[in-house]
Formats: structure tokens, sequence, C-alpha cells
């Protein structure tokens, strides 16, 4: 909610000067569901969907700004992998995906945002799973997940989470 409150609270000043940037901070769980953590990705999946409909209200009013138009409001939706946080402590990553320490992900964030990406992926690599998401049918994406072992990467978390 507090995405909502802010978006709320500075929107319409934005709007006003015709300029601004809105950044929000979701998670590669905003984009793929991920075992024992369903209440932390329906989160994030929802930053993602209030982001992404955002940015359509944007272009839908003409005060969507580009690179090419850059008059306007930026919008970047941040979605990283793992940042060793005390957040994601006890959590086995693959070593297939890179991870992130927090000074990486902000320096990562920041260069983002100066460029005005809409979706930032932290991997990169995080778009072809995306990709993959998208064209793979039935139990196919299940087992590309087993093998980049995200289905047990929470057996032993210690942050915030559920049982």
């Amino acid at each position: 909610m507090s995405n909502f409150w802010t978006i709320k609270s500075f929107l319409p000043g934005m709007l006003e000067r015709n300029r601004g940037h809105i950044v929000s901070i979701s998670s590669s769980a905003g984009l793929f569901g991920v075992s024992r953590l369903a209440p932390y990705c329906a989160s994030k999946f929802a930053v993602t969907g209030l982001t992404e409909s955002l940015y359509c209200e944007l272009f839908n009013m003409k005060k969507l700004a580009t690179i090419s138009n850059p008059k306007g409001i930026f919008i970047s939706c941040v979605h990283p992998y793992f940042v060793s946080t005390p957040l994601a402590k006890g959590a086995q990553r693959g070593s297939t995906i890179k991870s992130y320490s927090p000074e990486e992900a902000v320096d990562s964030i920041v260069d983002g945002v100066l460029r005005n990406k809409r979706m930032l992926l932290l991997p990169q690599a995080l778009g072809v799973l995306l990709f993959q998401k998208s064209i793979l049918a039935g139990d196919t994406g299940l087992h590309m997940a087993e093998v980049v072992k995200v289905h047990n990467a929470f057996d032993n978390f210690e942050g915030r989470g559920w049982k």
C-alpha cells in the first residue's frame, strides 16, 4: 500500500509540472511465483501491476516521458533477484543467476534510473527467463525453475516469510 499512497501524494505535482520520475522497487518474485513465498510474491506482483497500470495511464494521458521525448513522467520498476541483506538470510540461490551485494544493487538501480529504464532486471539475465516463461507450455517453466534451483531456495529461509 505504501507504493500506492506515495504515488498518490507525488503524482499530482509531477503532472502539473509535466516532469518527474517514479521508481518502484519490486522483485524477481514480482515476475515469477516462488515456492514458500506466496505472500511476498503477491505483494511484489502488485507493485509490478501498479507500475504497469500507471505506465499505461500516463501514456494514455500523453504524460509519459520517453527517451526520445523526455518531457513528462518517467516510470521505472526494479526487479532484483537476490540481494545479500538480512531479508535474504538463509536463502540458497543457484549459481546460475548473479546475486548482488547491497552496494552493487544500489549502483545498478541508480544507473538504470539515470538511463530512464522502464523495467530494470537485476541481473539482465532475468529477461531470458521472463521471455521463456511467456512462451513455454504447461509445466516446462516449473522444470526450468528446478534447473536454476529456485524451488528449494527458501527451505532454510530465516528472513521474513511464512511457514
